[in-house]
């Protein structure tokens, strides 16, 4: 039986270490507000109101890794995804290796799309796998091809 793990992509590290710096960022200019208030320096509310500002874009970050990048293995009987659980490829209604998936984005807002493997299982909710969430999705996808749609049909 053979499988196949996903590896996180170099860039996504990059990511997550810019989501750090933010947080520590955002910290220390909440940190030096307070400090300037128990002074009784005269204020400047700069500190005040974007330290609080920059700890959120930072949390927001490890927020969206946190729901969109998730640890995979796929064997030859199932898909198990951290966090949602195992699906056994007897269950599999579609399978699409080239997609685009809207992540965020509104009317009035700049949209982003991604390429992702989006893969739907009977009385489930469609999973996607983003390509630039796995340095090994290439492998990834072949794998599905070879071992899951080539023995389906």
């Amino acid at each position: 039986m053979t499988s196949i793990k996903s590896k996180i992509g170099f860039h996504r590290l990059a990511i997550l270490f810019a989501n750090t710096c933010f947080l520590f960022a955002g910290i220390w200019l909440t940190r030096m507000g307070l400090i300037v208030i128990a002074l009784n320096e005269p204020l400047t509310y700069f500190h005040l109101l974007w330290g609080p500002a920059i700890c959120v874009i930072g949390i927001y970050g490890f927020r969206w890794d946190y729901k969109y990048v998730h640890s995979v293995t796929i064997d030859d009987e199932k898909i198990a995804i951290s966090r949602w659980g195992t699906f056994y490829w007897q269950d599999l209604e579609s399978i699409t290796l080239h997609t685009t998936k809207l992540v965020y984005g509104t009317r009035n807002f700049k949209r982003k799309y991604y390429k992702a493997i989006m893969i739907n299982f009977k009385n489930e909710k469609a999973i996607f796998l983003f390509d630039i969430k796995y340095s090994n999705i290439n492998e990834i996808r072949a794998f599905l091809e070879e071992h899951v749609i080539n023995r389906k049909s």
